[in-house]
C-alpha cells in the first residue's frame, strides 16, 4: 500500500478526537445491544435448553446485531468523510424496509460463506470423530480397535487447521463492509468479490495492521477498555481500506492506459 500503518492510525487519531466523547457513546450503544443479545439468549437457554441459546444468538446476531454493527461502521465512514451525525445514525439500516432487508442479506452472505467453508475443512474431523467414536462399531457390531485412541491428538490439530483455513478464507471479505456502506447502491455479491479482488494485494498489509492493534486486543478482553478504543479501531480499518481501495484503482486505470494505443503523427 502507499501508505504506511503508522500514518493510517496516526489519521484516525486525528478524526476521532473532535467528537471522541460521541464517538465513545456510540461504542458504549453497540456492545450494551451485544449483552442484551447474548443475556436474552441465555434466559431462552435457561427455559428452553443449551440449543435454544446458540439459535437464538444466531438470529439475534445476523438480524439485529450485525445490521447495527453495520450502521457503525457508516457512523464512522461518514465521520472519516466529514460529516457529524447524530448517535442515532448507528440504526440507520432499521429504519425503512429496504436497508434492512439488503443489509440482512449482506449479513447473511458474509456468515453462511464463513459457514461453509467451516464446514468444508472440518470434514476430516468429523470423519475421525466417526472412526473414533462408539456409534460405527456398535452398528457393525465389532470391537473398537485399540490404534484408534492415537486418533485424539490428530482430530485437535485438524480443528485447529480448519478454524485458522476458516479465518484467512473470512479475511477476504475484509473489504466489504467498507465497500457496502461506501456505495449504497453496489451489489451484495459485488462487493463480496470486489473484496476478494483487492485483497489478492493488500491482506498482509491488513493482517499487520491487525497485529499492530494486538495490545489494545489484549485490553479489550475486560470489556470496559473497548469502549475507548473501538473508535480508533474501527476509523483506522476505514482508512485502510479507503487506501486500498484508491490504489486499487489507480493500478487499474494505470493498467488501462497502458493498453489505450498512442499515435504519432508523421511530418
Amino acid at each position: 500500500m502507499t501508505v504506511s500503518n503508522s500514518a493510517i492510525k496516526a489519521t484516525a487519531k486525528k478524526i476521532i478526537k473532535p467528537s471522541y466523547v460521541k464517538n465513545v457513546v456510540v461504542s458504549i450503544v453497540l456492545i450494551m445491544l451485544w449483552f442484551f443479545c447474548y443475556n436474552l439468549s441465555a434466559v431462552l437457554s435457561l427455559i428452553m435448553g443449551n440449543l435454544a441459546f446458540y439459535i437464538a444468538i444466531a438470529i439475534l446476531s445476523i438480524f439485529l446485531f450485525l445490521p447495527v454493527c453495520i450502521g457503525l461502521l457508516r457512523y464512522f465512514w461518514r465521520l472519516y468523510c466529514g460529516q457529524n451525525d447524530n448517535v442515532i445514525e448507528i440504526f440507520y439500516y432499521l429504519k425503512s424496509k429496504e436497508s434492512y432487508l439488503k443489509v440482512t442479506g449482506f449479513s447473511l452472505a458474509f456468515v453462511l460463506r464463513a459457514v461453509l467453508c467451516f464446514v468444508i475443512f472440518s470434514i476430516p474431523v468429523y470423519v475421525l470423530k466417526l472412526i473414533t467414536g462408539t456409534w460405527l462399531y456398535s452398528v457393525l457390531n465389532v470391537s473398537i480397535p485399540i490404534w484408534t485412541t492415537n486418533l485424539s491428538n490428530i482430530i485437535v490439530f485438524l480443528r485447529i487447521i480448519s478454524i485458522t483455513a476458516t479465518l484467512i478464507y473470512t479475511l477476504k471479505f475484509y473489504l466489504a463492509p467498507m465497500l457496502f456502506i461506501a456505495d449504497e447502491n453496489i451489489d451484495i455479491g459485488e462487493a463480496l468479490h470486489l473484496s476478494a479482488v483487492i485483497c489478492r494485494r493488500t491482506f498482509l498489509d491488513y493482517v499487520f495492521l491487525i497485529f499492530s492493534f494486538f495490545g489494545y486486543f489484549l485490553l479489550s478482553l475486560l470489556t470496559v477498555p473497548l469502549i475507548f478504543i473501538l473508535p480508533y479501531i474501527i476509523v483506522s480499518y476505514l482508512i485502510h481500506c479507503s487506501i486500498a481501495v484508491e490504489d486499487f484503482n489507480d493500478e487499474i486505470a494505470k493498467i488501462n492506459q497502458d493498453d489505450i494505443p498512442t499515435f504519432i503523427a508523421g511530418v
